[in-house]
């Protein structure tokens, strides 16, 4: 690490409430380089320093296991899971409730009530939703718009409402001339339970489940944390500005802690939220075993994916299917539940690793050659 990335780690660091002083930091750090350096990777990044981690050896996913477990599949399915479009119809077909879009388009392009229509320019380009609002097929005040493909991390998600179609501003016009340039899908927004409004009304607060299907073709869950905006803004991942809270895997409610960004140092720890205040220690998540119960679900029609982070949305009825993650960032899962050394499931999966990679001879660095990802 060069010195300004030093310096920035260290400035961070400072900002953190809870922390341990700082010469108790430099001297744990230098301790873990030099006898235990992955621990010492993940030392400031999983916030270790904090004075609540009193088993810092309780971490136990590095840079080098996270990629090992992604690729401890066959990448085959990825495209059910990357391509939103693929997402919906695959679900749909085995009743699993998922987010269900009423358009999509591909450039100039657009599929909406049974017909494809070629739109050239934005007049048009209102007219099509007019007319998907008008037979019903768009039903709520506003549309959530997500690319098919590489929305992760909140990217390339848009909010419309109607009055923005029906109004002869800028917005509508930049909204067309970004949507035919590639291909999105048009959903209706999930209507959230109110006691999830409480946390924060902005943003759909997901749960994210992971899932492990073991050897044996079993699944099980081994992690879950709630996601939420911390500012006035439609998406909750943490890349964006949010915060994730873990949740007890017994009694559905968050621990007292919720983490931000370490790397952009704003809202990296708090007890409440910024804008709403709610306390998050024993928040009881609605439908929490009703949302277990639908990630292993959906996990089973995808066995040989192996590890699928599973984005969940909870309604007044009960959960829904958002979308599911192939690559799901194991590291918020490890502080989501203060370490995984003692998680069963976790430890399931880092003896199948060690089967696969180190006695069956699969090298990581050729897989990742052949199937490349971005984070």
């Amino acid at each position: 690490m060069n010195p300004l990335k030093k310096l920035s780690v260290l400035k961070r660091t400072l900002k953190v409430p809870g922390r341990k002083r700082i010469l108790v930091i430099f001297y744990e750090y230098l301790i873990y380089k030099l006898t235990k350096p992955d621990l010492a990777e993940q030392y400031f990044i999983k916030l270790l320093f904090r004075k609540s981690v009193t088993r810092p050896s309780d971490y136990v996913v590095s840079h080098k296991i996270a990629e090992q477990a992604w690729y401890y599949k066959d990448t085959t399915y990825n495209s059910i899971l990357n391509n939103k479009s693929n997402f919906e119809l695959f679900f749909s077909k085995f009743n699993i409730p998922v987010v269900k879009s009423f358009a999509y388009n591909i450039n100039h392009l657009f599929f909406g009530n049974n017909d494809l229509t070629l739109i050239v320019n934005s007049e048009k380009f209102r007219h099509f939703f007019i007319e998907l609002k008008d037979k019903g097929s768009w039903k709520e005040d506003y549309m959530i718009v997500k690319k098919k493909d590489d929305s992760w991390g909140g990217r390339n998600i848009f909010k419309i409402s109607f009055k923005d179609i029906m109004n002869s501003n800028g917005r509508l016009e930049a909204f067309y001339n970004e949507v035919i340039n590639s291909g999105y899908i048009f959903q209706d927004r999930v209507v959230q339970h109110p006691e999830l409004n409480r946390v924060s009304p902005y943003s759909l607060n997901t749960i994210r489940i992971d899932t492990f299907t073991n050897k044996d073709g079993i699944t099980k869950i081994f992690n879950a944390y709630l996601r939420f905006s911390c500012k006035e803004t439609i998406t909750d991942n943490v890349s964006g500005g949010g915060m994730f809270s873990g949740i007890n895997m017994e009694n559905g409610m968050l621990y007292e802690e919720a983490f931000g960004d370490f790397h952009k140092g704003d809202n990296t720890v708090l007890l409440s939220h910024p804008l709403t205040g709610l306390v998050f220690k024993n928040f009881q998540i609605p439908f929490f075993q009703q949302a277990k119960k639908l990630a292993k679900e959906a996990a089973k029609f995808l066995p040989y994916t192996k590890l699928i982070g599973w984005d969940i949305g909870i309604q007044p009825t009960g959960p829904v299917l958002i979308e599911g993650n192939c690559y799901s960032n194991l590291f918020n899962t490890e502080i989501a539940q203060k370490g995984h050394l003692k998680n069963p499931v976790v430890q399931e999966l880092l003896n199948e690793l060690d089967v696969f990679y180190n006695k069956n001879g699969n090298r990581l660095d050729e897989l990742k050659k052949r199937f490349p990802y971005h984070l």
